[in-house]
């Protein structure tokens, strides 16, 4: 035995380890005196000695678990970020790596019947700018602003520099704005735009496009050789024909963007513009761009090409709708009026050659982007000059109306072409007269002769009675009117019709709360009183009688045809029906319609 107690005894074994069991059990640490050809003990130390602990079977198991636990939070993670979110992610990776840019179509043109366009596409250089794309730093952002407004944007802005930084700083703050293509101005000139556009390359958040600007041809066609062309006069009353076009209003992208419309687009507000809106605008095409972390271009991935909008024909003569804009004009300058309107049809097909309301305005004011103070003065001008009168406007039809009343009585066996009433100035029902236009009456009166010289009196009795006579009444005036097409929209291809009124015993009982009396329906039997017409439906309904007995639908567009005019769809016309009225009848009026220039009161057309 050693002198030193405290010396482990050595054995005859080359290595001081523990078997498994044993090995579990010991917890206490040791001193071991290490054998230098011990690989266990060099790797630990080289000096006298090391120290070693063992863990327990518990110990291992926690930490086992524990390394368990994190490994499947860790895949449970990575198969939520891979497999139920998978799709996400990878669609925010091509969103910041991918980009859409949309390539703009042409809108279709509108002509006249004779192929004389009445509208036309004209470039317009645009500034936009993402919100989302610009700096995150607020103070290099603000900089970028300022060099882009002070050197390119001041002459084209109505704004000062602090209220365009301003409104930008709004537009990353509404969620509506952030990632979208927003207008900063328009109108550049054609240099303006492509310095714009080579100083911004590097500049991810604005673009320079060219985009159309619809310009309204409302100067007329030019007569003549170039030398000594004449240049008539303005057709502003194709306005209320054309139409014109603005930029979406807040809250209606949100409608129309599932339709193909963008942030920055126009829509067709009025007229042919308006109805025929899904047909000239055409279809967008799209290019799919890939670009780098900063958002700098690097290659065109996919391009699927626009497609342009159709053209239009329209049954508009343009230079007879000139003309009647022009006599109109000077016959209401001499009556010292302002408002009045021209209807001219084709009574053969329903086609309108000519549709002028007076006054008028001009469509360029809005496809320019019409300001406050001009649109103020438009909406509050006592003489409603956006106001379509031909088609909209409801008057009184006066005896125009008159052979509506005539038709009526000879349907109805109440007359025949020769059956004569004696007009001697008027008719006088108790305390109440209801005169003739000429005093002392126009004397012994057939169907002919009351229609050529307007002769109320013949129209009070066939419309209202008198004494052993039993007229129309108010019913069957009205159900005939309705088969000439009043009271009802026509369908007209343009908006805003409106449907015109025929009065009734019942509508007056309960809307004025009074009897109808015998003066109303003679009221109504020379169109005048309560009855309320279009001018359209006016001459549509003359229309009948000039072609022999047919009710045309009134038609604008007659073709949709594409850019080399190659017909796409034909519009037939189409007969709205005239139920109940023979041709002998028809016949009867119209002669009597043709007595108005040969011999009565409108005789000094005669010689046309």
């Amino acid at each position: 035995m050693s002198d030193d107690p405290f010396r482990v005894q050595e054995s005859g074994k080359r290595h001081m380890r523990l078997g498994r069991k044993k090995q579990l059990e010991w917890v206490e640490g040791s001193f071991v005196t290490p054998d230098i050809s011990d690989e266990h003990a060099v790797r630990y130390s080289q000096t006298d000695g090391y120290i070693g602990t063992v863990l327990t079977r518990r110990q291992i198991i926690q930490f086992s678990l524990a390394v368990i636990a994190i490994f499947l939070v860790l895949l449970t993670r990575a198969g939520q970020l891979q497999i139920a979110k998978g799709a996400y992610y990878e669609a925010l990776a091509d969103k910041n790596r991918l980009r859409l840019e949309y390539i703009r179509s042409d809108r279709g043109l509108v002509y006249d019947r004779f192929q004389t366009p009445m509208v036309r596409n004209v470039p317009n250089y645009v500034v936009t700018v993402r919100p989302s794309l610009l700096p995150d730093d607020f103070a290099e952002r603000q900089g970028l602003l300022t060099r882009l407004y002070q050197e390119h944007l001041i002459a084209y802005s109505d704004k000062t520099q602090e209220l365009f930084l301003r409104d930008i700083e709004s537009m990353r703050s509404n969620k509506s704005l952030y990632d979208k293509d927003v207008l900063l101005t328009q109108y550049l000139t054609q240099d303006d735009a492509i310095l714009l556009q080579i100083q911004t390359k590097s500049i991810p958040a604005l673009s320079v496009d060219r985009v159309s600007r619809r310009e309204y041809l409302n100067e007329g066609p030019v007569a003549g050789a170039k030398e000594d062309a004449i240049v008539y006069d303005p057709v502003q009353s194709l306005s209320h024909v054309v139409g014109y076009m603005t930029r979406l209003q807040p809250g209606e992208y949100e409608t129309l963007q599932q339709d193909g419309y963008l942030f920055n687009d126009t829509l067709g507000r009025t007229g042919i513009e308006s109805k025929y809106e899904s047909v000239l605008r055409g279809a967008f095409g799209k290019k799919e761009i890939e670009v780098d972390a900063q958002g700098k271009f690097k290659q065109v991935l996919h391009v699927d090409q626009a497609k342009d909008g159709s053209n239009l024909i329209t049954s508009i003569d343009l230079e007879l709708q000139r003309v009647a804009e022009s006599i109109l004009r000077r016959h209401l300058d001499a009556a010292g009026k302002k408002a009045g309107s021209v209807v001219v049809l084709d009574p053969n097909n329903g086609d309108v050659l000519a549709l002028v309301s007076v006054p008028t305005y001009d469509a360029n004011l809005f496809s320019k982007g019409i300001d406050a103070a001009s649109y103020e003065q438009l909406i509050t001008d006592e003489s409603r000059p956006l106001y379509p009168r031909a088609i909209a406007g409801e008057y009184p039809s006066g005896s125009t109306f008159k052979p509506v009343v005539a038709a009526a009585a000879l349907e109805e066996r109440l007359i025949t072409p020769r059956s004569t009433f004696s007009s001697t100035g008027g008719i006088r029902i108790n305390e109440w007269f209801f005169p003739d236009w000429r005093a002392g009456g126009h004397g012994p009166t057939d169907v002919y002769k009351a229609l050529s010289d307007s002769v109320n009196t013949y129209f009070y009795v066939i419309g209202g009675g008198y004494q052993q006579f039993e007229g129309l009444g108010v019913d069957r005036i009205s159900s005939y009117a309705m088969r000439f097409g009043l009271s009802e929209p026509l369908g007209i291809d343009l908006p805003g019709e409106s449907s015109g009124f025929l009065p009734s015993k019942d509508w007056k009982e309960s809307v004025k709360k009074e009897r109808w009396y015998i003066g109303d329906t003679y009221h109504l039997s020379i169109g005048q009183g309560d009855l309320l017409v279009t001018p359209l439906q006016m001459a549509s309904l003359i229309s009948v009688f000039a072609n022999g007995g047919t009710l045309y639908q009134p038609r604008i567009v007659t073709s949709i045809v594409d850019q080399d005019f190659n017909r796409i769809q034909d519009s037939a016309p189409n007969i709205l029906g005239l139920d109940g009225i023979d041709q002998q009848s028809i016949e009867g009026v119209r002669q009597g319609l043709r007595q108005v220039v040969t011999r009565g009161s409108a005789k000094r057309l005669s010689d046309l």
